[in-house]
């Protein structure tokens, strides 16, 4: 029995470490897709200040990869992130700098629309960008032949919302209740793991919702809504006095 137990918890470290080189691959995929895109850019253009602009993106997306790396080595030492006030619009701003360069490679137009005075919202940055980056390559890729990408920040209900939409093949109906489980996918390159560890980071690190409306063959599009910092620090939460995170679960949608 004991020989039994130690195969058994050994197959479970297995299965675990598996589960986390996936989840390395796939967001690892995402700036490396931004180093190519931009260096073949680069090689394209002769005007200097854009070709350092370039560069600048590929330094960023490096640097991703590294922050990525480290946040893998903490899925294996897990802990709580540090949360504060983040402000959306400058973290998307950044996001959408980095696949500028492939939504011109791939002929996908960009629509880019906020309101004015978006509240900061409870967060962390490099998890928030992680999010973005996450859902923006998602729609990208549902557009392999160019369509439009429309990202939009707003306050609706209390919450900030950030919404992304594509004009791609939309979600199938037998995978739309999956959508959000490890390893499904819609993409034949695809691992099914960008919108789980979406999930993952708004429900769980952020308190937050994330929810999608498709209809197939016109799109998707998928939402993320934040509880403002402001009401955080007033305690409002839904007219409930309890600490943000003592909620999260009952507000997954």
């Amino acid at each position: 029995m004991k020989q039994l137990g130690f195969h058994l918890r050994q197959n479970e470290r297995y299965r675990l470490v598996g589960e986390l080189a996936c989840m390395a691959a796939h967001e690892l995929r995402n700036p490396l897709t931004t180093i190519i895109a931009n260096a073949q850019l680069g090689q394209m253009i002769q005007d200097e200040q854009k070709q350092k602009e370039l560069y600048l993106r590929i330094q960023q997306a490096s640097h991703r990869m590294s922050d990525i790396l480290q946040e893998m080595m903490g899925l294996c030492r897990p802990g709580e992130a540090e949360l504060s006030p983040v402000d959306v619009v400058t973290v998307l701003s950044e996001v959408l700098g980095l696949v500028r360069a492939q939504l011109l490679t791939q002929g996908i137009e960009l629509e880019w629309k906020n309101q004015e005075k978006v509240p900061r919202v409870w967060g962390e940055n490099k998890l928030l960008r992680q999010v973005f980056l996450n859902v923006i390559q998602n729609a990208i890729q549902a557009m392999p032949s160019g369509g439009k990408l429309t990202v939009k920040a707003y306050v609706s209900g209390g919450e900030v919302v950030v919404s992304v939409r594509d004009s791609g093949m939309g979600i199938p109906h037998e995978l739309q209740n999956q959508i959000f489980k490890s390893f499904i996918t819609t993409k034949e390159n695809g691992n099914g793991l960008g919108l789980f560890i979406t999930r993952q980071i708004m429900v769980g690190n952020f308190g937050g919702r994330v929810w999608f409306s498709s209809v197939p063959g016109e799109g998707a599009e998928f939402y993320l809504a934040f509880h403002s910092a402001e009401s955080l620090a007033q305690g409002r939460l839904n007219g409930v006095d309890k600490p943000y995170w003592t909620v999260a679960q009952s507000m997954v949608q």
